[in-house]
């Protein structure tokens, strides 16, 4: 099956080493804090739902077609 690949943007150094201050401030990893902001930021758009069902559809597929 080919592997899917995904949208790597480029984000601006300024805020990478916010993360990473920010991160070692809380003593979190900042992929964990990353992720914290995204959420709280996106989750109630319309963007987010479109997401949502779209990662549902993907995982019932990926469901059907894993062999039993």
């Amino acid at each position: 099956m080919p592997r899917r690949t995904h949208y790597s943007p480029c984000i601006d150094r300024v805020i990478i080493c916010s993360l990473h201050h920010e991160g070692r401030r809380l003593r979190r990893p900042m992929t964990r804090l990353v992720n914290d902001l995204l959420t709280s930021s996106l989750q109630h758009t319309q963007g987010w739902s479109i997401a949502d069902e779209a990662s549902l559809s993907m995982r019932s597929q990926d469901l059907t077609l894993s062999p039993a």
